[in-house]
């Protein structure tokens, strides 16, 4: 897997994420779990960060759009 490829993984589960956020409005005890469900894929996507970085840098996959990508991740993270 390339760093790019866990770049767009990263964002991926940062949206849906939100989009779990969003839909849990109500107090139910199922609202609580969709909220957990949401925080662990928040931290998921953000150990990625280092797990992208660490790839593209440890086998010298580092490329200018990877480099924006992962802005990009940082910014929706």
């Amino acid at each position: 897997m390339t760093p790019n490829q866990i770049t767009l993984i990263r964002v991926l589960m940062g949206f849906l994420a939100v989009a779990i956020f969003a839909s849990a409005r109500g107090g139910t005890l199922t609202d609580a779990y969709a909220n957990l469900f949401a925080v662990a894929l928040t931290v998921a996507a953000v150990a990625l960060d280092a797990v992208d970085g660490y790839i593209a840098r440890r086998k010298h996959l580092a490329t200018p759009l990877g480099a924006q990508l992962d802005i990009l991740g940082d910014r929706v993270i």
